[in-house]
């Protein structure tokens, strides 16, 4: 729902799940992206990625989500990328997203903020 309201373009919002290469030959395992929002064409717009621990979500949890999103049917390289952490993020991950337009970092209360 966050990204519905927040992201534009996005007409609806859902999951991915696919195969993806493990980096061991030509081996694949089924992997998910926990947020897709695509446009009325079916385009991605959007990747996003939940991540409910106790620890900041870190730059190297972002690095995941940058490769499987390639293997989505439609995908440029261009889209948005959502975190979504209940502990916040890391001093690391914040610098890197004050310094990239496409990143987005939300918490719990961003979210109760925005419907307040």
């Amino acid at each position: 729902m966050y990204i519905l309201h927040t992201a534009e373009g996005v007409s609806d919002v859902g999951r991915w799940w696919g195969q993806a290469p493990t980096g061991v030959d030509r081996r694949t395992e089924e992997r998910e992206i926990d947020v897709v929002g695509i446009n009325g064409n079916r385009t991605p717009l959007v990747f996003g990625m939940c991540k409910w621990t106790n620890n900041h979500v870190d730059f190297d949890d972002l690095n995941p989500l940058d490769r499987l999103a390639q293997h989505v049917k439609g995908s440029t390289g261009a889209e948005d990328r959502y975190l979504f952490s209940r502990n916040g993020f890391s001093e690391r991950l914040r610098a890197y997203a004050a310094n990239d337009e496409r990143c987005h970092l939300v918490t719990p209360d961003d979210i109760c903020e925005r419907f307040a």
